[in-house]
C-alpha cells in the first residue's frame, strides 16, 4: 500500500523490536533444510516488500533457534503469479518431493487453480489471501491441506456495510462483476448481510462487461436523494477499478458535497498506485491488515522503512507456522500445524525472534505451553477443521487525492455466526420473517389425489447438484407413495454417465451416498421441450379442483426468473401458468431451490390456494453444499438437504418447516410467499402433499 501515513505510527504501541537486530551469533546443533514455495505477484511495485518480508521472517526464524539442538531452515523459492502458468506450476509443486509446502497465491483465481493441483497430493497450502468463500469451502470442508490465513470476503463485506451503517447510511447499492471468483463472495453475501443488519438494498448491480460499468455507476450515484446511501464497488481487476474510479470522479463533481453518497471500494484498490489518476473525490476502503496489538506494523516500518501494504503479516505468519510445524514433526506437517494452533496454553505473540525462541524451545522439549499468536491475528482456527483463521483484522481507510489514510481497525464477527464450522461461512440467519397468520376462512374440498412436478433446470456436469437434488426429491416422493404416473420428472439426464463421474451410472448427494438415479423414470429431457412447453405440460396435468399439486424446481436463477436449458422461465410465464390452472387444483405448493428464487414467490402472490417456499429472497443467491473433491463439483444444495430433513419429523406445520429451513439454510433467507391466501400455516402441514 502506498505511503500509509507515518502519523499512524503514533497510534500503535511500540513493542521491543529486538527481532530486527543484527544478531548473527553462531548457531549450534544440526540444521535440516526445507524448501517452501511462495507464489505472489512479483511484477508490480510491491515485489520488493514481499522479498523483504520473506528475508526478515527467515532471519528471525533462524535467530530464534540458535540455542536449539535441532534446527530447521526454510529455503524459500519465489514464483511470480503474474507471469507463470499457475496450473503447470501447481502440478509441478505437487509432484516435487523437495517442496514441503506452498504459500499463496494472492489472486483468488490463481488460488483456486493451485488448490486444485495440490488437493490430491495433500501438500499444505497456506492461503495468505483467502477472500473467495467458494474456494475456501471447496478445499477445507473435506480436506486437511488448505490453510486460510485470513477470513474470507464475507468479513470484508460485513465490515464495509457495518462501518457505513455507523455513519447513518441505511440504503446500500452494490456494483460488482458477475461470475468471477474474485468478486463472487460479495455478490453472494452483500444482499444477505444488508438484510441481516436490518438495512435496505437500494440496488444490486451486476455487470458482465466493462462497458456496462459507467451506466451502473451513474444510476447508483445519482440515485442518492436522502443522503443516507452507501455504494460498494467491487471490481474484478485493476482495469475495472480504474473505470469505476474515473466514473465516480466525473459524476461526483456535479453533486454538492453534502449530498454525495458514501462510496466504498474493495481491498484490491488499496494496492493500486492512484496518484496518477488525479482523483478529486474521496472514498473509503477496507482491507485485511495486521493485529493492532501485535506490534508488527511498527516493527515492520522500523526494519524496512516502509509500511506493510496488505498481506505481509499473513505471509510472515505462514512461514513462522511452517517452521514451527516442521520443528515439531516434519513427517506429519499438517497434524503438527494443527497441534500448534490448537494449543490452549497462555497466548503469546510469537512472531519476534525472542518470542519464537520460547516456542521452539518448548517444541524441542516436548512441552508446548503457549498458544501461538501471529503478526496478523491470534491464529485461533475453526473448531471443525483447525485450518481457518476465525478472527482477522481489517483497516478502514480514507482515500484522498490517491493517498490512503487509516480511520479505524475492525474485527468482523457477524452476529449470526457460530464457532462450529469454517470461519465466517457459518453465518446463520437471525433475521427471520414473522409470517402473518391469516384470519380468512378456507373451505377446501376433501382431498382426492396428488400430483408432483420435479424439475432440474440446468445441464452439464458442473451443475451436478441440481439433478441430484431433483432426483433426491423424486426418490422421496416415490418412497412416500407416489406412482410414477403422478410425477412429472424433467431433467437433462446428462451426468450419470458423464466421463467425469467417478461412480458411472450413479448420482448421489454425498460422495459415498445412495444412488438417487436408480429406476428414475424421466418424462422429458431438457432437450425434448423448451421452457414454455414445460409450463404447458404442467398446465395439462390431469388434476382437478380437489387435487393437490406440488412443484419442485432446482437450478440456476436470476432476477429475471429461473433458467431452463439456457432459456428463461420468467415470473410472467409463471403468472400465465397460474391463470390457466385456476379452478384445477385444491392447493398448490412451489418449492424453489435457485438463486433469486424469491422472484417466483412474488409471482404467485394473490392466487388462492397457492404457497411458495423459496431457498432465497428476490435479491439473494442460494448456496451449494457438499463439495466432491474428486469430481470437482458441488453435489447438493443446503435448502434441499434440510427440506428432506424436515420430512423426518412428523408432523411439522408449514410455519415450523419454514423456521427450520431459515435456521439451517446458511447464506440466504428462505422465504414464504402468499400464506395469507393459502391457509392457516400454524396448523397446515406439508403432509397434505404426501400420499
Amino acid at each position: 500500500m502506498n505511503k500509509i501515513i507515518s502519523i499512524f505510527l503514533a497510534f500503535i504501541s511500540l513493542l521491543a523490536i529486538v527481532a530486527c537486530s543484527d544478531d548473527n551469533a553462531a548457531s549450534q546443533g544440526e540444521m535440516e533444510e526445507f524448501t517452501v514455495a511462495v507464489v505472489v505477484p512479483l511484477s508490480g511495485e510491491t515485489s520488493e516488500q514481499w522479498r523483504n518480508t520473506i528475508d526478515w521472517a527467515v532471519s528471525n526464524i533462524d535467530k530464534a533457534q540458535k540455542n536449539c539442538n535441532h534446527r530447521v531452515h526454510l529455503n524459500v523459492e519465489m514464483h511470480d503469479e503474474d507471469s507463470e502458468d499457475i496450473s503447470a506450476l501447481g502440478s509441478e509443486l505437487a509432484e516435487r518431493e523437495d517442496v514441503v509446502a506452498v504459500v499463496g497465491p494472492v489472486n483468488q483465481e490463481n488460488l483456486n487453480v493451485m488448490a486444485g493441483a495440490l488437493r490430491f497430493s495433500g501438500k499444505p497450502l497456506m492461503a495468505i489471501s483467502a477472500g473467495s468463500t467458494d474456494v475456501v469451502r471447496k478445499y477445507v470442508e473435506k480436506n486437511d491441506f488448505f490453510w486460510a490465513m485470513t477470513q474470507t470476503d464475507i468479513s470484508q463485506c460485513e465490515v464495509m456495510i457495518s462501518s457505513a451503517a455507523q455513519t447513518g447510511r441505511r440504503q446500500f447499492t452494490l456494483i460488482c462483476k458477475d461470475d468471477n471468483v474474485n468478486t463472487q463472495t460479495f455478490k453472494d453475501w452483500f444482499p444477505f448481510q444488508v438484510t441481516e443488519l436490518g438495512l435496505t438494498i437500494r440496488g444490486n448491480h451486476l455487470y458482465s462487461k466493462t462497458s456496462e460499468i459507467p451506466a451502473l455507476m451513474q444510476e447508483a450515484i445519482h440515485a442518492d436523494k436522502d443522503q443516507k446511501e452507501a455504494i460498494i464497488c467491487v471490481p474484478a481487476d485493476d482495469d475495472e477499478a480504474r473505470i469505476m474510479l474515473s466514473e465516480a470522479d466525473r459524476l461526483m463533481k456535479d453533486i454538492p458535497s453534502e449530498e454525495q453518497p458514501y462510496i466504498y471500494f474493495s481491498s484490491n484498490v488499496v494496492q493500486m498506485p492512484l496518484q496518477d489518476m488525479n482523483l478529486s473525490f474521496s472514498f473509503r476502503s477496507v482491507y485485511p491488515f495486521v493485529d493492532p496489538q501485535s506490534g508488527f506494523f511498527t516493527a515492520y516500518y522500523a526494519h524496512t522503512g516502509t509500511t506493510p501494504f496488505t498481506f505481509e503479516a499473513q505471509l510472515y505468519d505462514a512461514l513462522m507456522l511452517l517452521a514451527m510445524g516442521l520443528a515439531q514433526d516434519a513427517t506429519n506437517l499438517k497434524d503438527s500445524l494443527k497441534e500448534i494452533t490448537a494449543n490452549e496454553g497462555t497466548e503469546l505473540y510469537a512472531w519476534t525472534s525472542e518470542a519464537m525462541s520460547t516456542v521452539f524451545h518448548e517444541i524441542e522439549t516436548g512441552g508446548l505451553q503457549h498458544h501461538v499468536m501471529g503478526a496478523s491475528s491470534n491464529l485461533w482456527m475453526d473448531v471443525d477443521n483447525h485450518t481457518c483463521v476465525t478472527n482477522s483484522h481489517f483497516m478502514l481507510c480514507y482515500c484522498l487525492a490517491g493517498n490512503f489514510y487509516p480511520i479505524a481497525y475492525y474485527s468482523a464477527r457477524g452476529g449470526g455466526q457460530t464457532d462450529a464450522t469454517i470461519s465466517d461461512w457459518n453465518w446463520q440467519v437471525t433475521h427471520i420473517e414473522d409470517i402473518e397468520t391469516t384470519t380468512k376462512t378456507f373451505n377446501y374440498p376433501d382431498l382426492h389425489d396428488r400430483w408432483a412436478v420435479v424439475v432440474a433446470g440446468s445441464t452439464g456436469f458442473e451443475n451436478y447438484r441440481h439433478q441430484a437434488d431433483a432426483l433426491n426429491i423424486y426418490q422421496y416422493l416415490r418412497a412416500s407413495g407416489y406412482d410414477d404416473d403422478h410425477i412429472l420428472l424433467v431433467m437433462a439426464d446428462d451426468i450419470a454417465n458423464d466421463p467425469q463421474n467417478t461412480r458411472p451410472g450413479i448420482i448421489s448427494i454425498t460422495p459415498d451416498g445412495e444412488d438417487v438415479y436408480h429406476d428414475a423414470q424421466i418424462d422429458y429431457r431438457l432437450s425434448d421441450i423448451n421452457a414454455q412447453q414445460l409450463l404447458d405440460k404442467i398446465a395439462e396435468l390431469p388434476c382437478d379442483k380437489d387435487d393437490n399439486v406440488l412443484i419442485f424446481w432446482s437450478g440456476h436463477g436470476s432476477t429475471r426468473g429461473l433458467e431452463y436449458n439456457q432459456q428463461k422461465c420468467t415470473p410472467n410465464m409463471v403468472k400465465e401458468l397460474m391463470d390457466k390452472m385456476q379452478g384445477r387444483y385444491r392447493k398448490m405448493m412451489w418449492l424453489v431451490e435457485a438463486c433469486y428464487s424469491g422472484v417466483i414467490g412474488e409471482a404467485i402472490v394473490g392466487y388462492p390456494g397457492v404457497l411458495a417456499l423459496t431457498a432465497a429472497n428476490a435479491n439473494e443467491t442460494s448456496k451449494a453444499a457438499e463439495f466432491n473433491t474428486d469430481m470437482n463439483i458441488w453435489m447438493s444444495n443446503r435448502f434441499t438437504i434440510y427440506f428432506i430433513e424436515t420430512q423426518k419429523v412428523n408432523p411439522l406445520t408449514i410455519r415450523e418447516m419454514y423456521y427450520y429451513l431459515c435456521v439451517h439454510t446458511i447464506g440466504s433467507h428462505p422465504s414464504l410467499y402468499n400464506s395469507a391466501n393459502y391457509d392457516d400455516i400454524t396448523t397446515a402441514d406439508f403432509k397434505e402433499y404426501i400420499p
